[in-house]
């Protein structure tokens, strides 16, 4: 299983094989930023303390 496929896992509430852990860190990394974007919430840097 990919992490894309682990990801859908836990939205779908299903047991991945492992934990999903995002860092968020970095707009690369992080799914924040997409999400936001996703669910129109606008464009803005989101800092790597923010829950």
């Amino acid at each position: 299983m990919n992490s894309r496929e682990r990801l859908i896992q836990t939205l779908n509430h299903k047991q991945p094989d492992k934990v999903v852990f995002d860092m968020g860190l970095a707009p690369t990394v992080g799914i924040l930023e997409k999400l936001r974007e996703y669910y129109c919430l606008g464009k803005r840097k989101i800092p790597a303390t923010e829950p």
